[in-house]
């Protein structure tokens, strides 16, 4: 594992990579869809921790990707890290930028440069996440993973892996202008780190942006969440 300390005043950054550090699961990916920059590039933010307490932005791109350079901006004050642009971050694992101290409310920036694994293509990709209103402190509780797997009858399955144990009201669906809405029971229990099928769809193309917005309740303790995750076909 490569580490890369950043010092600055009031904030630390540990840039991870290959290694994923969500050892206590993903958090609520506040702020997705907020990307912009290269179209073929998009991240997943979150705030995660690891078992001895250590907090962290956790970073997933969309496809792998080789990261130069991350800039993060915070009340017009930027701080950098610098990544390794030999090593592959995958999809799957994402990495991590270690950070002190997060506060409802605060907006960050996250300017990230690279390549793309697959053809060396260079981007740059900004995303915005703010700490959401009620953190405080640790790892953010939900979170949902999407895949997608070719359908029975020709079309394509959305799948989705939430962090923790939920109830599931319903999921909004949006593709550019078109959208669904998937309608839960809400006290039917989908397991934390399980995968699921949600729905299938005609007519999915590699390089479309899906979003899907969870809402429900956490089994543990009824809870609300509402919570964004967004998907790039591969």
């Amino acid at each position: 594992m490569k580490k890369l300390i950043f010092f600055t005043i009031g904030l630390l950054f540990l840039f991870l990579i290959g290694c994923n550090k969500n050892d206590s699961g993903d958090g609520n990916p506040v702020g997705l869809g907020t990307n912009s920059g290269n179209e073929n590039v998009t991240f997943q933010v979150n705030i995660v921790q690891d078992q001895q307490g250590t907090l962290y932005f956790h970073f997933k791109p969309s496809v792998d990707v080789k990261i130069i350079k991350v800039d993060a901006q915070l009340n017009n004050q930027t701080y950098s890290v610098s990544g390794d642009v030999n090593t592959t971050i995958t999809a799957t694992e994402g990495f991590s930028v270690e950070v002190s101290n997060p506060e409802t409310g605060d907006d960050w920036i996250f300017t990230i440069t690279g390549k793309i694994a697959g053809n060396n293509q260079d981007f740059t990709s900004v995303v915005k996440y703010s700490v959401p209103t009620g953190y405080s402190g640790g790892a953010e509780t939900v979170s949902f993973e999407i895949n997608s797997q070719p359908g029975q009858q020709g079309g394509v399955d959305f799948l989705f892996k939430p962090s923790v144990d939920v109830k599931i009201t319903k999921v909004d669906v949006k593709m550019g202008d078109a959208s669904d809405k998937v309608d839960g029971d809400g006290t039917t229990v989908c397991s934390g780190g399980k995968w699921y099928v949600l729905a299938g769809y005609n007519g999915v193309e590699s390089g479309q942006q899906w979003s899907f917005t969870f809402v429900g309740k956490t089994a543990s303790d009824d809870k609300d969440y509402n919570v964004i995750s967004n998907y790039t076909i591969p």
